[in-house]
């Protein structure tokens, strides 16, 4: 299938450490080049199907489930409402 979402960032001030992709999401783990902590970013566009959302959204629920990281996600969650 297609890939929903993209991503960019300013890499004088990111190093994106590493990037994890489905279809409906994207996320990133990175760091300020200054040397603060590292943290994750996920962009979320859910699909409108709500059996195909809610599989993804279980796999990007697990995907973060066991980082020790402050995360982010962001997104447009229109698609949710039911």
């Amino acid at each position: 299938g297609r890939v929903r979402v993209i991503a960019g960032w300013n890499s004088t001030t990111i190093r994106v450490i590493d990037i994890i992709l489905c279809r409906d999401w994207i996320g990133l783990i990175a760091k300020e080049r200054n040397g603060s902590p590292t943290f994750a970013t996920f962009g979320v566009y859910p699909h409108p199907h709500r059996l195909t959302r809610q599989v993804a959204l279980h796999t990007l629920s697990n995907s973060f489930r066991n980082l020790v990281l402050p995360i982010a996600v962001i997104g447009d969650f229109n698609a949710v409402r039911d």
